[in-house]
């Protein structure tokens, strides 16, 4: 950690690879220059075959078939407390705690490199599952259950539709490092 320190400080660039839910994704913060992007290749789902998981699975599936708020609050699953009546009810309370904890991740490693008012990083989400195409819609936005699984001071920042082309995604990286860095951090 101590030579990716030294070469952020160095401004000759730095690249840290790490796994969500590794040893690199617990007690480790990246504020400031540590972490000015983080790009998040797949969805962390957990392990659906971990004895525990599928008790509780089993559990919420047999206890809570059509969930209420009550019933997902108390599972702590808010994440998606704020989700439509309709997209709920086609996932089973089981798929729906899977939804959370693999959000949760997500959310996790975003926040270990905004850590403060003035802190900024370019979040990727590279996964066709974090957007879904709806009928008459093109390009493809980000999911609604996705995005109000994702911190809410983020979702302001989210860019719809995402650029479908480098150069366009090249433009908006720049212009939001330059105001970011213009005010202050």
């Amino acid at each position: 950690m101590q030579a990716y320190a030294a070469a952020v400080r160095s401004k000759s660039g730095a690249c840290i690879v790490a796994v969500i839910g590794g040893k690199l994704s617990e007690g480790i913060n990246f504020n400031d220059d540590l972490a000015r992007a983080v790009v998040i290749i797949g969805l962390p789902y957990p392990n659906v075959n971990s004895v525990a998981l599928r008790e509780k699975i089993n559990f919420l599936n047999r206890n809570f078939s059509n969930p209420s708020a009550k019933a997902l609050k108390s599972q702590e699953m808010s994440v998606n407390a704020s989700r439509s009546a309709e997209e709920s009810s086609r996932l089973t309370p089981g798929q729906l705690l899977c939804e959370t904890i693999c959000m949760r991740s997500v959310n996790q490693a975003i926040g270990r490199s905004v850590r403060h008012a003035k802190d900024y990083a370019a979040i990727f989400l590279l996964d066709r599952r974090f957007s879904r195409k709806q009928v008459h819609m093109s390009p493809p936005r980000i999911s609604t259950r996705v995005l109000n699984g994702l911190p809410t001071w983020a979702q302001p920042a989210i860019v719809q539709p995402p650029p479908t082309d480098l150069s366009a995604l090249l433009n908006q990286l720049k212009e939001f490092f330059l105001r970011n860095k213009s005010d202050g951090s």
